[in-house]
């Protein structure tokens, strides 16, 4: 299980990393929620919408992942943002 996690959490930094909004069809699911300070983004078309309008706010935006830890069936993955 922890290298099937491992693989599923770098396919999700890949919107972050490549602005790739395709990559969230394959990497999460369609009922997922990512809790935002200001909202809740819910589904995959909504977070699409999300990344867009944060890449129109931040052009430059540049993400990071500084490492992957996969044990079982947590994932731990720290990041930069510049």
């Amino acid at each position: 299980m922890s290298e099937e996690n491992d693989a599923l959490a770098q396919r999700s930094w890949e919107l972050a990393i490549h602005h790739d909004p395709d990559v969230l069809e394959g990497a999460y699911a369609t009922s997922s929620v990512w809790n935002e300070p200001d909202q809740d983004v819910q589904g995959v078309e909504e977070a699409k919408r999300y990344d867009s309008t944060r890449l129109s706010a931040f052009p430059n935006l540049s993400v990071t992942v500084d490492e992957i830890i996969a044990e079982r069936d947590k994932v731990v993955s720290p990041w930069t943002v510049h």
